[in-house]
Formats: structure tokens, sequence, C-alpha cells
């Protein structure tokens, strides 16, 4: 079949798809539509079929060895790991066997979102997740028509459907270290660690209260607190395999405590509400924890006395009300008056007012307007949160950096025709992302 003749066919008919909101949705929405077809001529068809699809794949190469029996060597090979998974299917069959007539005629549609356990879009170094609606014209004896437009979805991780995995009761970490110098060990150091609770929303202060008694010789020269995310992302051809991505949430630094010394430190960590917390519950390829870890440094040859502890970040908070709750609506800006592009309006849950913490017995007011849950894609920028941690006037302070400085101290699977990623989060800011598949409007 030459040019002009596949002109011709694509000519004959078209089948595309109009949503009827081509904007954004969010879990227990329906999304509407329509498929358009338009023809010159009459066209017998045997099925025209409407599907929803929830699409997650990972994909990596890595170089390893291996022992060639032959050669009796060892030898490297180039390994393709990848994954596929469709978490998501909804099918309809929009028309059966028969035959269309010439002209424009249209099929409506509507597919409802599930209202738990729908992964957020993601666009990640080692994979994506994304959202697409594909209609199929099945000709008998010809090419099918197709067309395919991706839904871009909102899917907030929501405390009320995880509610058991959440510890919301106070939680208390001790460890201790002994500093030992040719053969002759001081007196431990002694950290103890208390937190309100484990889970928290973004934009929520995280009151910590960290206990320092110092009966060494060794001054502890800094006190860290972070909180860091890990990604896991995860193959299953030719084997499972793992990727990890790690990214720093909040730091916080405080001086130390001197030798034979004791120090009680209440710090106020603020979750950055810019802090981007991907939403993997349904998803069998990625997932996400967060950890916190508290850090007192001991310089020279000494290791540093660590405490970490798990914790669950979400973006709507319990609700001790509402016995099925729905995740609130998020609002947006239209573009044409947006400064950037798309994005949503200010959340009325402001971080700076540091809110309440919630637990059973206490739970802040319900959200009315926007959770502060992110755009789809990417990675936002985290803001920086400082310390309120008075020192004891008796307890003695060892010296910062500055003072020493100065001496005073891993085959791809082949499925159906891969489709390209999902948008970045900075196309769909700065307005370059366009849709090749958007449909065009019908001949009036």
């Amino acid at each position: 079949m030459d040019a002009n003749q596949i002109k011709n066919v694509n000519w004959k008919m078209s089948v595309r798809i109009v949503l009827d909101n081509s904007g954004t949705y969010q879990p227990g929405d329906t999304v509407h539509g329509k498929v358009v077809c338009n023809q010159s001529s009459s066209q017998s068809f045997r099925a025209l079929r409407c599907r929803l699809r929830g699409r997650e794949h990972t994909a990596w190469t890595e170089r390893e060895s291996y022992y060639d029996s032959q050669s009796k060597s060892t030898k490297w090979r180039t390994v393709h790991y990848s994954g596929d998974n469709k978490f998501l299917a909804i099918n309809q069959d929009l028309l059966g066997e028969g035959t269309l007539s010439p002209g424009y005629h249209s099929f409506p549609f509507a597919f409802t979102l599930p209202k738990v356990n729908m992964p957020n879009p993601y666009n990640g170094n080692y994979g994506y997740i994304r959202y697409y609606i594909k209609a199929v014209m099945d000709i008998p004896f010809a090419f099918d028509q197709e067309d395919e437009v991706t839904l871009h979805i909102i899917s907030p991780i929501n405390f009320n459907f995880i509610r058991q995995e959440l510890c919301l009761d106070p939680v208390s970490y001790q460890d201790d270290k002994t500093i030992c110098c040719c053969c002759c060990a001081s007196d431990p150091i002694t950290m103890e660690v208390n937190l309100e609770k484990e889970a928290f929303v973004v934009g929520e202060v995280a009151k910590i209260k960290v206990d320092i008694t110092n009966m060494s010789n060794e001054s502890i020269v800094e006190l860290n607190v972070s909180m860091k995310m890990t990604i896991e992302s995860k193959t299953t051809s030719p084997r499972t395999h793992h990727k990890y991505d790690t990214e720093l949430i909040g730091l916080i630094s405080d001086t130390g405590v001197g030798a034979h010394g004791q120090r009680v430190y209440n710090i106020d960590f603020q979750i950055p509400q810019s802090a981007i917390i991907p939403n993997f519950y349904g998803s069998s390829l990625f997932k996400q924890w967060c950890v916190l870890k508290v850090e007192a440094v001991i310089p020279g040859c000494h290791s540093n006395l660590e405490i970490e502890s798990g914790v669950h970040l979400g973006h709507i908070p319990i609700l001790e009300y509402n016995s099925e709750p729905q995740p609130p609506r998020v609002n947006w800006i239209p573009a044409s008056e947006a400064p950037g592009g798309l994005f949503p309006t200010p959340p009325i849950f402001n971080p700076g007012l540091n809110p309440p913490p919630y637990s059973p017995e206490k739970a802040p007011p319900y959200p009315t307007g926007s959770p502060g849950f992110p755009t789809p894609f990417g990675y936002g920028e985290g803001s920086s949160s400082s310390a309120t941690a008075p020192r004891e006037e008796e307890a003695p302070s060892a010296p910062s950096k500055a003072q020493l400085a100065q001496g005073d101290n891993f085959e791809i699977i082949d499925g159906e025709k891969e489709e390209p990623p999902p948008p970045s989060y900075n196309e769909i800011v700065k307005g370059q992302f366009t849709n090749p598949t958007a449909p065009t409007a019908p001949p009036s």
C-alpha cells in the first residue's frame, strides 16, 4: 500500500475521543466523553470498543558478569530489566457488529474512577504510571481505527483509607554508645527521642523531643534531624530487580552537647508544603517510604549515635466524624489566569499557622479547600525549617564547626504498543505540553 492509498484510507474514516472535561480528575470522579466517527462512505465493523487503563511500567539496562562454561572464563553482557502491569482495566462496548452510514457519528461513554487504591501518575528515573482512554473500531480485513488520550489524575494519600497502618500514638526510642580509646572506655552517651506520632500530612509540624546525656569525655559537636523519602522501582523480567531513589525532604541542625553535659531539645520539624509525596497505593512496581533520623555527631574516628523511625506522610488527615470520607476537591485556576500555566489555588490549610496535631481523640476540622496536593508530575523544591531548641544554662555546649576550623574546634516485556511517558511537571506548569492525540472539532 503506497502513501496515496494510506492517505485515502485515513480520509475515508476517522475515530477520535472527545472528553467533556480535559482537565484533571480525582478518585471517584466520572469521566464523560464521546467517541466521534467521521467517514465518507459506509463502513462495516465488528465492534466499537472503549477502554480505560491504568498502567505502570519500569525498565532499565545493566551490565553484569557471567561465567561462560565453553570458554571457562568470566564475560560481560547487557541485561534489559523491565516490569509491566495494568492495575486498572474498565471496558465498554459502544457498538456491536454492524455498518456505519457515511457522515458524522457520536457515541457517548462514561467511566467511574475507583475511590481508593489509585496510584498517582508518576514519571521517575526508572519508570512511570499513567492513565489513558483508548477507542478501537475493529474493522474486518483492514487496519483498525484507534485513538488514545491521556488522563491527568490527582490521587492524594488519604489517611482515612489507611488508618490501620498508621501510628497515631506517642512513641519513644532510646540508644546509647560507649566511646572506647586504647582499651579505656568512658561513660556512655545516651540519647532518647520522643515523637507525638509517626504519621503527618504535608505542611504539618512534627514535634520532636530529644534528650541527650553525654557522660563521655568527648563533645557532641552537632545534632542533625533529617527526613528522607526512598522510592523503590521493581522489575519482573527476566527476574525481580530493584532500583532506589532517595530524596531529602528536610534537615534541621543545632549545636551539640559538651563532655559530661546534658541537654533537652524541643524541635518543631515542619513537613514542607511543597514536598512531593507520590501515592503508590494499588501499585505493584513502585513503593515509597520515609525515615526520620536523629543523629548526634561525634568528632574523630568515632561513629555517630543515630536513631531512626519510619514515618508515614500523606495529604488528607484523619477525619474522626466521617465514616466514609471523600477526598476534597482541588480547585484549579484557569490557565489563562495563571502566570505560568495550570496550578492549584492556595490551600486553606496554612502550614505557617502550626496546625494542631491530630489523633484518634482529637482530629482537625475537615479541609474545605485544596489539601495542598501538588500537580501530578515531577518534584518540587522543599523549604527549609528552623528548630527551636533552648539549651539549658548549666549544660556545657560543644564548640561549633567554625570554631573548630579556626583553632578555638540492572529484556523489556513486549506487550501492547509502547505508549509515550506522561508529560513532565515543568511541561504542564509552563504550558509547553500539547497532546498529539487531542481530538479536533467535528465539522459543523
